[in-house]
């Protein structure tokens, strides 16, 4: 299946990949799934809702996030390829309900081989409206461990690194978060559990002062603030592209390791990185979680083996940078050679 007709023109597909786009202009949204990969029958990945400056933007960000859907089935051992939904909405005074009622009659017509889920922009209510007109959603309000498993696996990630790398444990280093959304939030909430020292921001004054008034004694900065901040470990939370070419020569960090898709602007990042020093987390390894607990929900797998395939983010990291680091590769460059 290849591009439907009338898509602005995106980053070039391969035989593996296909972009499909639904638009409504009475509801005010232009609709693009991107699916990558060919080898199972289902594709599973969120519905982002976002206001792109035009429509070859959203076209873009559809191809790479589901890119790294693929990418993260693979690492993880999913029977998935990789799957996205993005809702360019034109103006703000959109009827969400409707809109969601739409774009599961857009998800309905491939028949299972995309299956959608919360992202950014979406919440677990969105897919309990999502659901009443198709099966192929996870994530509903009667299913509501996505986020948890999600920040469990980036969690674990950093444990992960911290040993590794750093041969500390979480009690001795210091942490920048950026964004305290849902992830960052409970990210932030299991941080605390070893450590005061952390320092994080929000454009969110609400998220802002919700953090602050749990824990106190956390630093805030302003956003752009963030990325020159002292930290062992820099963790993005937030949108896609925050490692490029105006951020990188404020970095002082020693591993960057989130939740947050599609982190550096180009690959070419990932090197730039290692010359400061800096080790990369790939984003698809770390945040895993919520794609495990996703597929294991639509596979009708317990959630208590979930939670268990989820927890072994952690040997399977320290398998990878200990490989990595014998064979004196980026782990970027060794999940790209080997497990991508």
């Amino acid at each position: 299946m290849k591009s439907t007709i009338n898509i602005p023109t995106p980053l070039d597909l391969d035989q593996h990949e296909s972009l499909l786009k639904f638009e409504n202009r009475d509801l005010g949204y232009t609709c693009y799934i991107a699916l990558t990969g060919n080898e199972f029958d289902s594709a599973i990945g969120g519905c982002r809702l976002y206001h792109y400056n035009s429509d070859v933007e959203a076209a873009n960000d559809a191809v790479k996030l589901s890119r790294g859907m693929a990418k993260k089935a693979s690492v993880h051992r999913l029977p998935h390829n990789g799957g996205k939904a993005v809702l360019y909405i034109h103006h703000e005074n959109i009827s969400k309900p409707a809109v969601f009622s739409a774009f599961a009659k857009h998800v309905n017509t491939l028949s299972g081989k995309y299956v959608t889920s919360i992202d950014v922009g979406t919440t677990s209510g969105d897919m309990d409206i999502i659901k009443k007109n198709t099966n192929y959603v996870i994530g509903s309000t009667d299913q509501p461990e996505t986020a948890e498993h999600t920040a469990l696996g980036v969690y674990l990630a950093i444990k992960a690194s911290c040993e590794h790398y750093l041969s500390k444990s979480l009690k001795n280093v210091r942490i920048g978060i950026q964004g305290a959304g849902s992830i960052g939030s409970l990210l932030i909430n299991k941080l605390k559990q070893h450590t005061s020292d952390i320092v994080f921001t929000d454009t969110c004054l609400e998220k802002r002062n919700s953090i602050l008034s749990t824990y106190p004694d956390l630093t805030f900065v302003e956003p752009h603030e963030i990325y020159s901040q002292k930290v062992d470990i820099f963790i993005p939370c937030a949108l896609g592209g925050v490692i490029n070419s105006k951020t990188l020569p404020a970095l002082n960090t020693k591993i960057i390791c989130g939740a947050a898709n599609n982190q550096l602007a180009s690959k070419t990042m990932d090197a730039f990185l290692a010359e400061k020093g800096i080790v990369y987390v790939p984003d698809y390894l770390a945040s895993g979680g919520g794609l495990i607990y996703a597929s294991c929900m639509y596979r009708n797998i317990e959630t208590s083996e979930a939670t268990r395939h989820v927890e072994s983010i952690y040997n399977r990291c320290l398998q990878l940078m200990r490989d990595a680091s014998l064979n004196g590769n980026t782990l970027l460059t060794h999940l790209e050679l080997h497990h991508a």
